[in-house]
């Protein structure tokens, strides 16, 4: 027998799934209480979340910078083009988060696709996938 958080999840509607290089609390749309969860994935683990939205074509990229829309490109196996969108995320949505670890970005700065891949080589470059919840 399903216990009631099971239910609950199956209840919930599979959301949008967008594409990022970063993530703020600004993004997220809710009343009172939201749940969020952050998980960090391989690239694999990352393509077959993208692929589970693509199916249903949930799939929204706001990736703004070349480097970063090139490099997630390459990880998802699709090809992206830049695109600068604010975003409301709500209870449902997730989100795809590619960004350098380690390493301050100043606003604005595009991090050239060739320092992306050296970063990866040295385990500096994380995928992350935000998931938002309406919290009970």
């Amino acid at each position: 027998m399903a216990t009631q958080t099971q239910v609950q999840k199956q209840k919930t509607k599979i959301g949008t799934l967008y594409l990022v290089s970063t993530f703020s609390i600004k993004m997220l749309e809710f009343d009172r209480r939201t749940r969020v969860e952050i998980t960090r994935l391989t690239a694999q683990e990352a393509k077959s979340v993208f692929n589970r939205y693509m199916r249903k074509g949930l799939v929204v990229s706001t990736i703004a910078h070349r480097g970063s829309a090139k490099y997630m490109s390459k990880v998802l196996g699709v090809e992206m083009q830049p695109l600068k969108v604010n975003i409301k995320v709500k209870p449902g949505d997730a989100l795809l988060v590619v960004m350098p670890l380690d390493m301050s970005i100043p606003y604005g700065y595009d991090v050239p696709y060739e320092e992306l891949l050296k970063l990866e080589k040295e385990g500096k470059v994380g995928i992350f996938l935000v998931t938002v919840e309406q919290a009970q």
